[in-house]
């Protein structure tokens, strides 16, 4: 009986680490592992074509080298003397699985002091060979998957996008991440299974006609979430995974005062006044109004402003906005660190065209 609950018990952690999403994943199922077989450790290899492995180790265990794993029968239990080559002093018992393109090396370890395994006592690596291959292949697929919907969402924190799904009614089914962080800066509330609330009223009254317009077939419908900052949504009916849904795009504006300190001048090789005149320009200053919030002379400003349309080979104004709203700039790392000198390494001039 207590043979039985083990193996079942070191199934249910195999899997549960195979989709778990902690920092150390693993090392609930070596654990439970290293004092089912009484083990002083246990190690987990798991090998995927060309990307570098990821090992997962719970006590004292000698390394596997990648090239002995690769030469692992799948699903035989070896012991330290059938191994391909010596590993190192000690006990030891290995068992290799492969799924797809991934193999998953799971071995045990004794130190010499100790008697070696007895074949009760390493029987849990024959349950679980059959397992550790489709576990393993599990858990390197969901991770690629959320790597990829974090940079997903990394990409829509920076063009200051997120989305929201409810359900015909209005009731709120999910949102992603930065409609969370938005909510507490503009007063949106998001009740579980509830309509989303707007502290302003008339808005709040303009996104559900939006919602009842989306409902009775109706186009696209825009829908302002805030003034300020300004935050502008499109409500559509859509199908999500067969089911019609809702789905709020929402999109903040973009403002090159928000961007981390020095990225403009970095990114388009400009010094740090011809960066701090841009940023200014870009978010709707006149040549004035900058002048005034740098604390500079007009004709500062005006002699500044056309060194930066000449680097850039840019006609003015318009032709500036469009340049930085079109750039990658936007992509830039919030939490990188400024460069020291507060300057960029400036770029040549371009000559202007015509």
């Amino acid at each position: 009986m207590r043979y039985s609950e083990d193996q079942t018990g070191l199934l249910q952690a195999l899997f549960t680490a195979a989709t778990s999403v902690a920092e150390a994943p693993w090392d609930g199922f070596l654990e439970l592992l290293r004092k089912v077989t009484q083990s002083e450790g246990a190690a987990l290899a798991l090998d995927r074509g060309p990307s570098p492995p990821l090992p997962f180790v719970i006590g004292p265990c000698p390394a596997l080298a990648p090239e002995l794993r690769q030469r692992l029968r799948p699903e035989r239990v070896y012991d330290q003397d059938s191994l391909p080559e010596r590993s190192a002093p000690g006990f030891l018992r290995a068992v290799a699985s492969r799924e797809s393109t991934c193999q998953a090396t799971l071995w045990l370890h004794r130190p010499e002091h100790r008697r070696d395994f007895r074949s009760a006592e390493a029987q849990p690596l024959h349950a679980l060979a059959p397992f550790l291959g489709p576990a393993a292949h599990t858990f390197l697929t969901l991770r690629e998957e959320r790597a990829r919907a974090a940079l997903a969402e990394r990409l829509n924190r920076s063009l200051g996008a997120g989305w929201l799904v409810l359900d015909l009614s209005g009731a709120l089914l999910d949102f992603s991440s930065e409609t969370s962080a938005l909510a507490a800066s503009i007063g949106l509330r998001l009740p579980e299974r509830r309509r989303p609330e707007l502290a302003d009223a008339e808005l709040a009254r303009g996104f559900r006609a939006a919602v009842t317009a989306c409902v009775a077939g109706q186009p696209p419908q825009p829908a302002l979430l805030s003034h300020a900052p300004p935050v502008e949504a499109l409500l559509s009916c859509e199908s999500l995974g067969g089911e019609p849904v809702i789905l709020v795009r929402w999109r903040q504006g973009l403002q090159a005062g928000a961007l981390p300190d020095g990225a403009l001048a970095r990114h388009l090789g400009l010094s740090r006044s011809e960066a701090r005149i841009a940023t200014l320009l870009a978010d709707g200053h006149s040549l004035r109004t900058a002048a005034a919030a740098l604390g500079w002379t007009e004709e500062t400003a005006r002699s500044c402003s056309k060194t930066l349309f000449s680097r850039l080979n840019l006609h003015g104004q318009p032709d500036l906005l469009r340049r930085i709203l079109g750039s990658a700039v936007w992509f830039c790392d919030p939490d990188e660190p400024p460069a020291r000198d507060g300057a960029a390494k400036r770029k040549p001039r371009t000559s202007r065209s015509g």
